[in-house]
Parts: structure tokens; sequence; C-alpha cells
């Protein structure tokens, strides 16, 4: 059997982005709620090898809980970093991701976790964490 697609009313996408607005509202309200946010080495969905070259994590009041420049395994493309202006230079002396991968967590654990990519940033911390010894 075949789905047919449908396009949202205009009254369903309203719902969603009020559903949405709240929900956000509810995240920024919760002192726990913190932000990630990660540049890096490529585009997804170009590059599936992409690394994160840069790591934020910040409360909702914008003061940093933990920022680190990371250092990849990959020279950071072009086009990357015409967007963030990350060069591989600048990430050179940079700790690896293994290496900062076992300080992030004790800023997580017990919090909730909001970003404007989630499904992106857990793919490219479970891919980072690959490298990790057990």
């Amino acid at each position: 059997m075949k789905l047919k697609k449908t396009t949202p009313t205009e009254q369903e996408i309203l719902k969603a982005r009020e559903e949405a607005e709240s929900w956000c509202r509810q995240r920024l309200n919760d002192r726990k709620t913190l932000i990630v946010d990660t540049e890096t080495t490529g585009i997804l969905s170009k590059d599936p090898d992409t690394e994160i070259c840069q790591i934020a994590i910040v409360n909702t009041t914008g003061k940093p809980v933990f920022a680190s420049l990371v250092k990849p395994n990959s020279k950071i493309h072009p086009e990357a970093l015409a967007q963030h202006g990350i060069t591989s230079e600048m990430v050179e002396l940079s700790p690896t991701f293994p290496q900062i991968a076992n300080q992030t967590p004790k800023y997580i654990r017990k919090l909730s976790l909001s970003t404007e990519s989630l499904p992106r940033w857990w793919s490219f911390l479970l891919l980072s964490r690959r490298s990790l010894p057990s």
C-alpha cells in the first residue's frame, strides 16, 4: 500500500509552531537547561566523516558552562570555514574529542539538554566517542 503525501494545513502548522514555542519557553525557564552548540569540519549532508571542531555548552542566561576547540582527525573544509571561521591551524594544538569527552558528561548529567540540531549533535557525539578507549 502506498502512502499519500499530504501537505499540512495552515491551522496544523500554526498549532505545531505554538507547541514548539511553548516547549522552548519551558526549556528556557528551566534553570537546568543547557544549550549545546557545535561547529564541524564539514557539512554532514555532504561529508559523512565530518567531525566536531568546537563545542560550547551554555546555560539559559548565556553563561558558558563548557567551551573548547577540538582537534579533529581531518582538515576543516573551506565551506565549513566560511560558516564558522575556525581554521585547521586554530585547532591544531587543541585537545582531541576523546580527551575532552569525559569532561562534558559532568555538565550534562541530570540536566535537560537542548540544541538547535539535537540529532546532528548526538550523531557527532556518538561517532566521536567510537574512538574512545574502552
